[in-house]
């Protein structure tokens, strides 16, 4: 069986004065052929859906989360569960009863995050879970602790090391940050250090009020959308982060007032 598969992806917290502020999760946009050089880099790896507090992002395997995730998320499935713990249920039943009812030759390894929010404001609760699949333990629904530092909680993919160690190193040179983990992992991508990581990275995140959210990510001086050139798109309200995580306009200028986040030297690779 070929695998069409994907690669990096990171799920971190953002923490400030009050405490968890935001969860985050970033992946990068290549889809690749096991036993192949071929690789695409406009995959869509992450989901916000736009009537619950809720976000994904997906590695592995296509197949299943690519053709579940966006039922997930893009119709009322999620909207009537009052809760977290109900709506990541209903998740887990759907993607399971599909992917099991795939025949057994086309099934490939995959894994899904799942971040929600109970509640609004400072007084709100956030959960993540990771889903995953395997030909030989099968399935795991594991509920993972969010630490109230901002830093990597957790990598995945083919390019997991290559994400923990350059957001590692970003993090000894900018300190337990938002941006050193995306800031390290748009070094990881730019390093090329796993070959089936690559194409500009996508980003979603849950804040402490509202549904989730896409950021507009630049990267390497051009504007991109979900992993497509976003010149030419209208998209509306949408935020914009650099590869410093600092926020800008969607030709990279640093917005009025926003924070600058320079680097203290040289990324590797770069």
């Amino acid at each position: 069986m070929e695998e069409i598969v994907m690669t990096s992806l990171a799920v971190w917290p953002g923490i400030d004065s009050r405490g968890l502020s935001t969860i985050y999760i970033a992946s990068d946009s290549r889809l690749s052929w096991s036993g192949s050089a071929d690789s695409w880099d406009r995959g869509v790896k992450v989901f916000v859906c736009p009537l619950t507090p809720d976000i994904f992002g997906f590695y592995g395997d296509v197949l299943v989360p690519s053709m579940v995730l966006p039922r997930i998320v893009e119709g009322p499935i999620l909207a009537l569960l009052p809760d977290s713990l109900r709506r990541h249920a209903s998740v887990y039943q759907m993607v399971r009863s599909c992917a099991d009812a795939l025949p057994g030759a086309r099934r490939g390894t995959f894994g899904i995050f799942h971040a929600s929010r109970d509640g609004k404001g400072q007084a709100s609760n956030r959960l993540l879970w990771h889903t995953q699949w395997n030909p030989k333990k099968g399935w795991s629904d594991t509920l993972i602790p969010l630490e109230g530092v901002s830093a990597l909680t957790v990598s995945a993919g083919s390019g997991e090391f290559v994400v923990s160690n350059h957001t590692s190193a970003a993090r000894t040179e900018l300190g337990a940050v938002s941006r050193s983990v995306f800031t390290g992992f748009c070094d990881g991508l730019i390093s090329g250090d796993d070959p089936r990581s690559g194409g500009p990275p996508q980003l979603v995140g849950l804040y402490r009020q509202g549904y989730g959210m896409h950021f507009g990510v630049i990267f390497q001086g051009k504007s991109y959308y979900r992993g497509v050139d976003a010149m030419s798109l209208a998209v509306p309200n949408l935020e914009w982060r650099n590869e410093l995580f600092e926020r800008c306009d969607s030709s990279g200028q640093r917005l009025i007032g926003a924070q600058a986040q320079p680097r203290l030297g040289k990324p590797k690779d770069s």
